[in-house]
C-alpha cells in the first residue's frame, strides 16, 4: 500500500500509478483490467473506450496518468434514471402534497390514499388482486429492503 501512497499526488494534479498498483487496486478484476490495458496499448485507439479516454498509457515506464478524470459514480440503486411514467405519477407529491401518508391530518391524507392506490395497483400486476393490501410495503432503498 506504501507504494501506492507514494504515487498519487493530491488534488487536481496527475496521478501515476504503475499497473501494478492499479491491479492491486482493481482486486478481482485485475486480470480484465490488465487485459484492456494490454489491448489499449495494441490498438492506441483512444475514440473508442468513451469514458476511459482520460487514462493515459505510458509505452516508457508502463505507467498509467489520470489527469482530470471524469466522474463515474458505481452505484447505479442511487442514480438510476426515472421513467416517464414512474415521473409522472410522482410529480403530485413532489409539488404539491409534501404530507407524510403515515400522519393522520389533511396534509397526508392525498399521499396516503396514493399509496393505497398503489398497493392495488401492485397486486393487480402480481396478479393478486384479492390479496390484502397491506402485504405490500415500500421501501426507500435496497438497505431498507434488507
Amino acid at each position: 500500500m506504501r507504494a501506492i501512497y507514494e504515487s498519487t499526488t493530491i488534488g487536481r494534479h496527475s496521478s501515476r500509478w504503475s499497473t501494478a498498483d492499479l491491479s492491486f487496486l482493481a482486486g478481482a478484476g485485475s486480470v480484465l483490467f490488465v487485459w484492456w490495458m494490454q489491448e489499449r496499448r495494441r490498438r492506441r485507439d483512444r475514440s473508442s473506450f468513451g469514458l476511459l479516454d482520460d487514462l493515459q498509457l505510458n509505452q516508457d515506464d508502463d505507467s498509467v496518468s489520470i489527469s482530470d478524470a471524469k466522474c463515474i459514480y458505481l452505484d447505479y440503486n442511487g442514480t438510476t434514471p426515472i421513467t416517464p411514467q414512474v415521473l409522472q405519477a410522482m410529480m403530485p407529491f413532489l409539488t404539491r402534497h409534501f404530507g407524510n401518508p403515515s400522519s393522520g391530518h389533511c396534509y397526508g391524507q392525498a399521499p396516503r390514499q396514493a399509496m393505497d392506490e398503489a398497493r392495488l395497483q401492485v397486486l393487480q400486476l402480481l396478479g393478486r388482486p384479492t390479496a390484502d393490501p397491506s402485504s405490500v410495503w415500500f421501501t426507500a432503498c435496497g438497505t431498507e429492503s434488507d
